[in-house]
């Protein structure tokens, strides 16, 4: 192996370390423009679905081996739950990938919905369909709140203890959790901090 091989390196785009074995998602963050003003659209989860029935989210869901970028993956979730031909859909920008404490990659992407009252939600997955205001969320912080991220060891069979000291400190940790609180709404997790993330943006886009 000789310095060439390494001088490639400096051009290569960097990764994150073990991205081929981690669940990747698609997320839109869907804007509409209600009187002049722009306005985040959200979903209500259906109460039939097994995972996070009821709360509040934006349109999305985990990529599928048709989907060739994570991009088409956000967008084809977003016409399966929102009923939209993919020309309603706009895509204006990606903000900053979220890693959770669960193996899960969150891809975002926002994206304007040019014709907001031709949603027609899909009853299996969504209840309900609603807007807030973005300056709601420019004008108004989340609450903040933390909880405790356990680490619970069980080696596999095989593992190999007698290289490990048995005393070994396994990382446990905090995981901030924010919510926001529009009218009777409660908005919080992952698309409370997709949320964040598209506010922070908006007032430091540098």
């Amino acid at each position: 192996m000789n310095r060439a091989f390494f001088e490639k390196l400096k051009d290569r785009q960097l990764r994150i370390n073990g991205y081929e074995n981690l669940k990747k998602f698609g997320v839109l963050v869907p804007l509409t423009c209600i009187n002049n003003e722009y306005h985040l659209i959200f979903q209500v989860r259906s109460d039939k679905i097994s995972t996070q029935p009821g709360e509040i989210s934006f349109p999305g869901g985990g990529r599928e081996p048709g989907d060739k970028t994570i991009i088409e993956t956000a967008i084809r979730e977003t016409q399966e739950e929102f009923g939209l031909s993919r020309d309603k859909i706009n895509v204006l920008a990606h903000l900053d990938t979220l890693i959770t404490p669960y193996n899960i990659v969150i891809r975002p992407f926002v994206a304007e919905i040019l014709d907001y009252d031709k949603i027609i939600p899909n009853e299996s997955e969504v209840k309900e369909v609603f807007t807030v205001p973005l300056s709601f969320f420019t004008e108004n912080d989340p609450e903040e709140y933390f909880i405790d991220i356990q680490a619970k060891i069980n080696p596999e069979k095989k593992f190999p203890t007698h290289w490990v000291d048995t005393d070994y400190n396994w990382r446990v940790g905090k995981y901030s959790v924010l919510f926001y609180q529009y009218e009777n709404r409660i908005i919080w997790g992952f698309t409370a901090k997709i949320i964040e993330n598209l506010v922070k943006i908006i007032k430091n886009p540098s």
